[in-house]
């Protein structure tokens, strides 16, 4: 599978006005708290927003081509969340999603829940905590997170969140070799089986960067 910059310039361009309200919540936050040091309108486009919606363009792509996940509202959690990516910018581009965000971090967690009031976003649970495993035991059908925790770490907290036949989904630069090494190691104790990446490039700058899948 190939994600281009078209793709993600598509998604974002096609939800522009709501990714522009989201920008300006995030730039206003972002004066009373440490949200994101990225504050230029062109690169919070570019490094959160287009970046976050390689897994929607990932997501869109699989749907399509095997019809995963299963049922009429895929459910999705993001681990760490933060200021909500990729997790927001994958509910506005598929609203179909019923999407939960966890982080540990209170006033991170008020931040999403304006920004969920404020796009009038449905099906979207923010959660303030660390992810418990007993309370989210195979709910999911897909975990993501934004280089919130090494592949390894990850793995080893979302395994008992997804259901059967669950994904999971880092976002991450390209050179992790050894973190894939680690993660290679555990994958059949964790009773996964597969472990891919698709490449991707940033629009504006071309920056390459990588989704690493999990199944």
């Amino acid at each position: 599978m190939k994600l281009t910059q078209t793709d993600l310039k598509s998604l974002l361009r096609e939800n522009q006005t709501t990714f522009d309200r989201y920008a300006a919540l995030l730039i206003r936050w972002n004066q009373k708290m440490n949200l994101t040091s990225i504050t230029e309108p062109a690169q919070i486009e570019e490094l959160h927003f287009c970046d976050s919606l390689s897994v929607a363009a990932w997501f869109k792509n699989v749907s399509r081509e095997t019809s995963f996940p299963t049922g009429s509202q895929p459910t999705v959690l993001d681990i760490g969340a933060g200021a909500g990516f990729p997790g927001i910018p994958l509910k506005i581009a598929l609203p179909g999603l019923d999407l939960t965000l966890v982080d540990a971090v209170k006033k991170k967690c008020d931040f999403l829940k304006g920004v969920v009031r404020s796009l009038s976003l449905s099906g979207v649970h923010v959660v303030h905590d660390r992810l418990d495993a007993k309370k989210s035991a195979g709910q999911f059908d897909l975990v993501v997170s934004r280089a919130a925790f090494k592949l390894k770490e990850l793995l080893l907290d979302a395994r008992p969140s997804l259901k059967t036949g669950g994904t999971v989904v880092a976002m991450k630069s390209i050179d992790i070799a050894e973190e894939i090494r680690e993660a290679e190691a555990v994958l059949e104790d964790l009773r996964f089986t597969n472990l891919e990446s698709v490449e991707y490039r940033l629009p504006l700058s071309g920056q390459r960067r990588q989704l690493v899948i999990v199944y």
